[in-house]
């Protein structure tokens, strides 16, 4: 029978090629292990304007969805719009479970905040194109939906023809 014949320096390089694929794939983990702790100690949150009837009247509603590991405090909710995004009246929400703002979300957990009524038929909607969230630590976040933008719009051209029916002076 024939054996196999193992000199020392084929058993030698096959260690070092077990060692450099080893050293690679460890580099690889630690390096996705970098970002996704990164991004876990990140404040994320995710802002969903929509619209929802309460007692047979169409309300604005703004979802706020904290999508980070820790709990986050919400001071302030408003408008943006314009081109250089100026801020809107802050909307003082009416009909929350958690009462005025400031509001503390737990990680992982949805806010629905109502705007007050007939938010959305006031003349600055016009200008809006985005909801923003201000945080307690000072990061703002925006959200806006179809939905949304296409009220806008609407509102656009309520507002056109309402100011073209209007009596010059």
């Amino acid at each position: 029978m024939c054996e196999p014949r193992v000199n020392s320096d084929s058993v030698t390089f096959w260690i070092a090629i077990v060692g450099a694929v080893t050293g690679v794939l460890g580099f690889a983990l630690s390096l996705i292990n970098t970002v996704h702790d990164f991004h876990k100690n990140r404040i994320s949150v995710a802002v969903d304007p929509a619209f929802s009837t309460i007692e047979g009247e169409q309300r604005l509603c703004v979802g706020i969805r904290n999508l980070s590991a820790f709990p986050i405090t919400i001071d302030h909710i408003g408008f943006l719009g314009g081109i250089f995004r100026k801020r809107y009246f802050p909307c003082d929400p009416v009909s929350t479970n958690q009462g005025p703002l400031p509001h503390r979300i737990e990680s992982r957990t949805l806010l629905a905040v109502l705007c007050p009524p007939r938010t959305q038929q006031q003349e600055f909607m016009t200008r809006v194109r985005s909801v923003y969230v201000s945080t307690a630590c000072g990061q703002t976040f925006t959200g806006s939906s179809p939905e949304l933008r296409q009220h806008i719009k609407s509102m656009k051209r309520a507002w056109k023809r309402l100011k073209q029916a209007a009596p010059k002076t």
